[in-house]
């Protein structure tokens, strides 16, 4: 409870403000996208300058979490287009069942059970996992788009050399291995600009969620929902705990990660790519009411038996 139960009230505080109209509705949308941009590669910088970068750095674990991330999506390719038959509404069922909001509630998580310090190897494993799962969405809202619509290569390029979170981990990659210390000022200032992210992070996805219709499609919503929320963390935890050497935060990071409900980003990215966007909306509503249950139990079974 004490993990989970701060990210889910500063959620239900964002709804009930949009509800009571206490600020303007765009206020939800410019508090997303200027915390996207500006505020969570504070966080990343700042978890990367305050470590011994390569002491931390496990590329076994990194590669595991990128391997796990294509295998599943190889598995939805495969059995998606069997059950739904409609092109558009597969490629959004299958973006929305595969992306998480690892940057939002990822992060948020890892910061709340395991510290600052033990926060790190969600941290580092961001960057990674946020450059496959958008090379990888393109390619299936590409393939999957209802009027073939096409982007290239350059263009997803551009996307991820302007990522925030590249940006920021790059940057704290650059200057820990510089040797650079900066002034206490700054510091003081990065840390403030860190702490503001998460919590105004929740807020205004409480803000955007829209619970009216919230069950329509209910086969569809369910099924995309309980492959997220349960059998994607099944899928990463599992072996992991069986075959490897992981640290708990490692685990940590893993379950976080992938038990993360649907990223907002797949919203519009899907409106883009002229995809289902009614689905992929509602996908995002859904995972994200239920993730308040699923990542309970999921905390509560790993910390019961000691694996995190």
């Amino acid at each position: 409870m004490n993990a989970i139960a701060p990210l889910f009230i500063l959620i239900a505080a964002g709804y009930v403000l949009k509800i009571k109209r206490a600020v303007d509705p765009r206020f939800f949308d410019m508090a997303s996208d200027f915390d996207f941009k500006y505020l969570f590669p504070f966080i990343v910088f700042r978890s990367i300058y305050d470590m011994d970068f390569v002491s931390n750095f496990n590329v076994t674990f990194i590669a595991y979490g990128i391997g796990i991330a294509i295998i599943f999506l190889v598995l939805l390719l495969v059995f998606c287009p069997i059950f739904i038959k409609n092109k558009s509404t597969c490629g959004a069922f299958i973006h929305g069942a595969f992306r998480s909001n690892s940057t939002l509630m990822g992060v948020a998580l890892a910061i709340i059970a395991f510290g600052e310090e033990g926060s790190i190897a969600t941290v580092l494993f961001l960057p990674f996992i946020l450059l496959t799962y958008n090379i990888l969405s393109v390619i299936v809202l590409t393939s999957f788009n209802s009027e073939n619509a096409k982007v290239s290569i350059k263009t997803v390029l551009f996307q991820i050399i302007r990522n925030p979170i590249i940006i920021g981990a790059v940057s704290g990659i650059v200057v820990s291995f510089s040797g650079i210390e900066l002034p206490d000022f700054m510091v003081s200032v990065i840390n403030s600009l860190a702490s503001m992210a998460t919590p105004l992070a929740l807020i205004a996805l409480g803000g955007e969620l829209e619970l009216r219709n919230l069950f329509a499609r209910p086969v569809l919503l369910f099924s995309g929902s309980f492959i997220k929320l349960i059998f994607a963390p099944l899928l990463a935890v599992v072996p992991a705990l069986l075959f490897f050497d992981f640290t708990r935060y490692e685990i940590g990071a893993l379950l976080f990660v992938f038990a993360a409900p649907t990223a907002v980003s797949s919203y519009p990215m899907a409106k883009a790519m002229k995809s289902d966007t009614d689905f992929a909306g509602r996908i995002i509503m859904h995972s994200t009411v239920l993730s308040a249950f699923t990542m309970f139990l999921w905390v509560y079974v790993m910390k019961s038996l000691n694996f995190i």
